[in-house]
Formats: C-alpha cells, sequence, structure tokens
C-alpha cells in the first residue's frame, strides 16, 4: 500500500495483522568517511589508479541507508487462513478473516494526505522499529493519540533528520500519520494534529482517494492476450505509484522495507537498477512516477562534475556506482575527509553508467516533449555527461584507425582492475 512517498508492507502474524510502514524521506543518510583511503585519482592515457579494493571502510558502516518508520498491530484481526483482496483499482487491502467472530479491516494510504486509514474494529497499536544503530525512539501518549518520534543522527557535513509517528481512532476507524522534520518544524505536533483530523473526518476522504485513483488509472491501460501477463503490468504500475510521485525522495533498491540493514545500502546503484525502476513510467504514460529520481540526478550533478575533474582530469559530469539522498553538492564546502565523497574503487568507476542513468532524463523528453522540462532538468545532465565522455576520449590510446581504446573502465558484475588494464578495456 502506498501514495508514493508513504508506503507499507501488510501481512499476518499469528493472531495479529501487522503494517509495517516507511516513508521515502526517512533516511539514515550518515557517511562516515574517516577510514577510507584518498579519493581515487585515474590516469586515463597512463591506465593508472590510485584505487585499490577492500579498503573503503565507509561501505562497511551500517549506514547510510533507509529506514522504517513504525509498525501497527491490529490484534486479534486474523487466524490463518485468511482471505485477503488487494483492490487495485481503488487501492484498498481488504481483509476477511475466516475465525468465527474476528473483524475484518479495510486499509488505504491515502492518495492525497501522508495518512494510513484503517478501518476495524480491531485494537490497534503502535510500536517502534530499533535499531541499534540509532537512539532509542520516545513514545507516549497525548489526549488519547499513541505516539512516537525517533531522531537520526548527523554527520559533519548532514544535520540529520527526525519524524514522528501518530496513531488517533474515533469509532472503528484509525487513522496513522507520519511527518518529518522535513516536512515540519515540529513533526511530533503535526503528526498529532493530522492523524486527530483524518480519524474524525467522514467518508468524503474515501471519495477523494478513489477519484484520484480512477484518474491515475484513466491514463493508460493495457488488454494482451496473456491474461497474467496482463494482470502483471497494472500489479507494477500500481506498484510503482505506491513508492513514487513528483516532489519525493525518490526510492531506492528496497520499496518497503523488510529489514532494518537492506543489502548495498538500499541506495541508488546505477549500473542498472535506478534506471529500470522508473522506466516503466515513460511507457505506461505516468512520466511523472519518473520525477523524482531525475531531481536525484539534478541534485548531484555540481557534485558529479567535481568527480568529473577530481578522478579523472576532465570536464563535464560524471555519476559514481552509488547514489544517496541528501548529498552536499558542494564537496569543496565538507569538512568530512575526502570532501564526503562515497565512491568506492573499482565499482565506482564504470564509465558507462553516467551515460546510462542520464538516458532516463532524454527518454522523459521524448515522451512528453516539454521545453521547460529540457532546459532546466533534462539538458544539463545530458551535456555535462557528452561532455564528460568527448574529455575522456580525448586521453584515451589510440586504437585501430579511426577508433581508441576505451579504457579504463570496470565492469561491475565482474572483475575489479587487473594486470595492464588488460580486462578494464573497451
Amino acid at each position: 500500500l502506498g501514495n508514493g512517498d508513504l508506503n507499507g508492507l501488510l501481512y499476518s502474524s499469528g493472531d495479529s495483522l501487522v503494517l509495517r510502514i516507511t516513508k521515502n524521506d526517512v533516511w539514515d543518510a550518515r557517511i562516515d568517511t574517516s577510514g577510507d583511503p584518498e579519493t581515487t585519482t585515474i590516469d586515463i592515457k597512463g591506465w593508472k589508479t590510485n584505487g585499490s579494493k577492500g579498503s573503503w571502510s565507509s561501505w562497511g558502516k551500517p549506514y547510510p541507508c533507509p529506514r522504517a518508520c513504525a509498525h501497527v498491530v491490529l490484534k486479534g484481526t486474523t487466524v490463518e487462513p485468511a482471505h485477503s483482496v488487494l483492490d487495485l483499482r481503488r487501492a484498498v487491502a481488504r481483509v476477511l478473516p475466516q475465525g468465527q467472530g474476528l473483524p475484518p479491516a479495510e486499509l488505504r494510504a491515502l492518495s492525497h494526505r501522508n495518512i494510513f486509514l484503517i478501518d476495524s474494529r480491531a485494537e490497534a497499536a503502535l510500536k517502534p522499529i530499533p535499531s541499534p544503530n540509532l537512539p532509542a525512539a520516545e513514545q507516549g501518549v497525548r489526549e488519547g493519540v499513541a505516539w512516537l518520534t525517533q531522531r537520526i543522527p548527523g554527520d559533519p557535513d548532514w544535520p540529520g533528520m527526525a519524524f514522528a509517528v501518530a496513531l488517533a481512532s474515533a469509532g472503528d476507524r484509525k487513522a496513522v500519520a507520519v511527518v518529518t522534520s522535513r516536512d515540519s518544524k515540529d513533526p511530533l505536533a503535526d503528526a498529532l494534529t493530522l492523524a486527530r483530523a483524518t480519524a474524525r473526518a467522514g467518508a468524503a476522504l474515501v471519495r477523494k482517494h478513489e477519484d484520484d485513483w480512477r484518474e491515475f488509472w484513466a491514463a493508460s491501460g493495457v488488454k494482451l492476450d496473456d491474461a497474467a501477463l496482463t494482470a502483471l503490468w497494472y500489479r507494477n504500475l500500481y506498484f510503482l505509484r505506491c513508492v513514487s510521485k513528483p516532489g519525493v525522495v525518490a526510492v531506492g533498491l528496497f520499496a518497503g522495507l523488510v529489514s532494518d540493514a537492506p543489502a548495498w545500502h538500499g541506495g541508488h546503484t546505477i549500473n542498472y537498477n535506478t534506471q529500470q525502476t522508473f522506466q516503466g513510467a515513460f511507457t505506461g504514460n505516468h512520466v511523472e512516477l519518473a520525477q523524482p529520481v531525475e531531481q536525484l540526478v539534478a541534485d548531484y550533478l555540481p557534485r558529479a562534475r567535481w568527480l568529473a575533474r577530481k578522478t579523472y582530469n576532465c570536464g563535464g559530469a560524471f555519476f559514481p556506482h552509488n547514489l544517496y539522498p541528501y548529498e552536499p553538492p558542494d564537496p569543496e564546502g565538507c569538512r568530512s575527509k575526502n570532501q564526503r565523497v562515497h565512491a568506492c574503487t573499482p565499482w565506482a568507476h564504470t564509465i558507462g553508467n553516467s551515460g546510462f542513468l542520464v538516458q532516463n532524463l532524454w527518454w522523459h523528453y521524448q515522451y512528453q516533449p516539454d521545453r521547460e522540462y529540457l532546459v532546466k532538468t533534462a539538458w544539463p545532465a545530458l551535456r555535462d555527461v557528452a561532455l564528460f565522455y568527448a574529455d575522456f576520449m580525448d586521453q584515451c590510446r589510440a586504437g585501430p584507425p579511426d577508433k581508441v581504446i576505451l579504457a579504463p573502465s570496470v565492469s561491475p558484475e565482474h572483475w575489479g582492475w587487473t594486470s595492464n588494464m588488460e580486462r578494464n578495456r573497451n
């Protein structure tokens, strides 16, 4: 379930339903480069690098990574087996327990506000998700509304953040609000107000939610000879809408966190994962769902220009293998070692990834031509990556007639730097 920013995984555990809540902007975005070697430099014509594998302590830290916010537990709602339905058309989950006398439940991530709306007479409890890397969450009850707050520490170049979750009830209706310090100067106060007001609101909330989803589905559709493939298309477009919309932090490798320690730091790996997550938005006639990752590219662009100069002595822009939210755009202003650059050799230095990443922006423009988007967002990134490639090739060794030996680079799924760059060419 999700509305593009707030999303959750719903599952059963014993006699309870559990909703594990995530919000796109909730990140432990600390980066600790204090134990790293110096930033990698690469001599293109000389096929030399000062980088080596295995000494990047920043990669071994438990952060940066996204963090789940809380569990909401509906006690006594299910005994296996239970019948559950996810209605994609209306974006609602309905759970009909098979046990005698057990209450049904309906759950929605409201399309227009960061609220999970739960309709069930079952008692609901709000529980934190502890992490050994974070301070303990604070909890309490204020005027009948349960709440918790969590602080995430910062580093020398990132101030940290906080979030609040509030659970309010009015009869059989429950409202769970999540507000972060990026949304509000006082996340707890605003989460309490939002949850309380939503729990008391009427049926208009559900009508607005269903109207928004009706408008979403009206933009595109498919009817294939293979019914299973047709259903898969709709389910995956629904899923993308649950975790992406304009103006939010781009979701990383794991949309919906089943673990507090997601693999690969749960960030953006641009050897294909980040790109392919959003490519279906174009053919699905929902170009707007790709906006968050395009904003990630635009935000990182000044840092990518710095990396092109620092690592390759090239102009233009170079994007490393791994990107994360909240990276300061100006490395020169950073106090952390290496200007807080988290670009681990050798995997960061696949030169093809930069073009692969900005191709998404070009496809956006092809599917939805808009001059303002081209000028402000797509063109600066496309131009600067092209300039990097031109400068890189100008420094490459000569190959066969009218060609260069495109090197050095790294195949991210195979091997790192090899002797005499034998496996790092072309």
